[in-house]
């Protein structure tokens, strides 16, 4: 059962207006860089999953328009 952390996310859009996550900001302020988007998914939920590399580790992301989590574990 993966859990899941409220973050902060630094994003850009790309030529299409797409949101895309650059880098992952957690509690401590520690910063992440994402270094590939691998997969972005939207169901009909409206909640944005993106599948992510942030180091050697893939994580879920996710974004309802407000809020951003991401997943511990993929």
């Amino acid at each position: 059962m993966s859990s899941y952390t409220p973050v902060e996310v630094i994003t850009a859009l790309d030529e299409n207006g797409q949101l895309l996550p650059k880098q992952i900001i957690c509690s401590n302020n520690r910063t992440y860089s994402i270094k590939r988007i691998l997969h972005i998914c939207q169901p009909e939920d409206m909640v944005v999953r993106y599948t992510v590399l942030v180091g050697k580790e893939q994580r879920h992301l996710f974004f309802n328009g407000k809020n951003w989590r991401v997943s511990a574990t993929v």
